[in-house]
This record gives structure tokens, C-alpha cells and sequence, in this order.
């Protein structure tokens, strides 16, 4: 049950890794050119990569928070939650939701590096910004 704070801070910080991981990845196979590639393709394939990573991230959250059924499951599977939050308990949000929604708060956030992994001009706004 973790607090609206610490899925910010948690979100945000896997945004980031998601996308440092598929810029490195990204220009290593384009690499130094000798294999004919040309550097574009380093946008290409950071979105692609991007994208794969945090489809996994969602669809790891879908089942904390109990929303699909493992393949071949036999039973009833619950949510899960990922703890501490007491002092008033509360904050129930669905992790694979606010998932998403901390993208646009990182794309606010992060510095302006000439590019972006999605094709929005005006990110909508969160209900994470206060």
C-alpha cells in the first residue's frame, strides 16, 4: 500500500531507468555506423525498446493489483500490495493505472534533451501535480 508520494517517486524513477535503458540499447545496435545503419534509427528503436519495456512494467502491475489472472492459474488471484502506508491507511490506487499516468508527470519533469518517446506537443495534465 504504498503512498500517492512514494508511486510518484517510484514511477518516476522507472520511467527514467526505461528510458536510459532504451537509449543505451538503442545505440548500441545502431552502434558507430560500420553496419550501415543510419543514426535516426536510434529514435526508432528507443521508442520501440521503450515500449516493450514499460508494456512489461504495466502488465507486471495488471497482476499486483489483481486486475488479470496469471496463464493457466487454477484459483482465485488476488492483489497484491506492495507495503508500508499505515497512518490512516488509504491510497488504494491502482498501481498499473498510475503507472501511466507518472509518464507525463516524468515528461514534465525531465530535462529537454531535443527528443521524447511519445508524439505529444502538450502532455496532458496529472492528477499527480498539484
Amino acid at each position: 500500500m504504498l503512498s500517492k508520494k512514494d508511486r510518484v517517486a517510484l514511477f518516476i524513477e522507472i520511467h527514467k531507468e526505461i528510458e536510459k535503458s532504451s537509449t543505451e540499447a538503442a545505440e548500441a545496435l545502431v552502434g558507430d555506423g560500420s553496419l550501415g545503419l543510419d543514426p535516426m534509427y536510434v529514435t526508432v528503436f528507443r521508442k520501440v525498446i521503450a515500449d516493450a519495456i514499460a508494456t512489461t512494467f504495466f502488465n507486471f502491475f495488471t497482476l499486483l493489483d489483481g486486475v488479470v489472472d496469471p496463464e493457466d492459474y487454477d484459483g482465485n488471484w488476488p492483489p497484491f500490495q506492495i507495503s508500508p502506508c499505515k497512518e490512516g491507511q488509504q491510497e488504494d490506487d491502482f498501481l498499473h493505472d498510475d503507472f501511466y499516468e507518472t509518464y507525463w508527470l516524468w515528461r514534465k519533469r525531465r530535462p529537454n534533451l531535443g527528443w521524447k518517446l511519445d508524439n505529444e506537443t502538450d502532455p496532458p495534465k496529472t492528477t499527480f501535480e498539484g
